[in-house]
């Protein structure tokens, strides 16, 4: 039986739309009477309207949006969540300059630093700021390499299965064109349930879901 909309256990309202949840948002399911009952949102699918869950255990669910709901402990502890989020992202923002050095370090791997200033100084920018560009984007990737379930763990490329492991590259190279981001993003899933992608695979198939 569902929960009623404005009781003591789940505060706010239900109802949510699968565009507000996000993939790392903690909730609770409208299903079962319990907070214990607790999981990870992993895939937000706008098209099917669904949302795929790690539950405990292991289990990965496929709910519509009204089945789940945010965790909501604090309306304050949001805001000031929100707000960190906020500058951190603020501190973080790719400017054009940035983007700049980007498209430079795409078509040119691992250059050295007299053939980084003669682009620099050959576009006519700023060198000293086109390096502040490139240190921006050296604490970018480090923020996402030193990140992730993967890294809490200590979980390696040797510690999941490999066939896991390259079905997950395939799916996460949708998200970039690094395959070594795309399998960083897979680790995190498999550290957490095993066989993520073959699951993930499953629900796809069972929702008609076409690659």
């Amino acid at each position: 039986m569902r929960m009623r909309r404005g009781t003591d256990f789940w505060p706010g309202e239900l109802g949510r739309m699968v565009h507000q949840y996000s993939p790392g948002d903690i909730v609770v399911s409208t299903l079962v009477p319990t907070r214990a009952f607790t999981g990870v949102v992993r895939e937000v699918h706008p098209k099917l309207n669904k949302i795929v869950v790690a539950w405990g255990g292991g289990s990965l669910g496929q709910h519509d949006p009204d089945e789940i709901m945010l965790l909501n402990p604090s309306a304050d502890l949001k805001l000031a969540s929100r707000r960190t989020r906020d500058a951190q992202n603020e501190a973080l923002e790719l400017d054009d300059l940035t983007m700049k050095v980007a498209g430079f370090f795409k078509g040119n791997a691992n250059p050295d630093d007299d053939k980084f200033h003669e682009w620099a100084e050959g576009d006519k920018l700023d060198v000293h700021k086109a390096e502040a560009g490139a240190y921006k984007l050296a604490t970018v990737a480090t923020s996402f390499v030193l990140a992730g379930r993967a890294v809490e763990k200590g979980l390696k490329k040797a510690d999941v299965d490999a066939g896991e492991l390259k079905m997950g590259i395939d799916v996460e190279m949708e998200h970039t064109t690094s395959p070594e981001m795309a399998e960083r993003i897979a680790l995190d899933h498999l550290a957490e349930i095993d066989d993520y992608y073959t699951r993930l695979k499953k629900m796809e198939e069972d929702a008609g879901v076409e690659d």
